[in-house]
This record gives structure tokens, sequence and C-alpha cells, in this order.
């Protein structure tokens, strides 16, 4: 929704990207707005 939106620090209130933004939520992004680097553990490994 747009509130979610305005309240995402990743996403513009028209619910797009901000420009330096890769991602916006997941395991993988990180407080910027980042992809976490290759590598980086983002979630525990299943047998």
């Amino acid at each position: 929704s747009s509130e979610n939106c305005r309240r995402n620090r990743c996403c513009m209130p028209s619910c797009t990207l901000r420009s330096k933004a890769k991602c916006d939520t997941g395991l993988c992004c990180n407080h910027k707005c980042q992809i976490q680097p290759s590598g980086t553990l983002c979630r525990a490994r299943e047998n």
C-alpha cells in the first residue's frame, strides 16, 4: 500500500525504489537497501 511505501526507507512514496536502492526487503537486503555481498550467509542452510 502507499502507506507501507511511505514508511519504507528504500521506497519513494510512489512505491518505486529510491535511485540508489537495489532492494527493499528480503534476507539479503541490508539496512542501506543494498544486496549483501557475495558470500554473505543470508539464510540458514537446509539439509
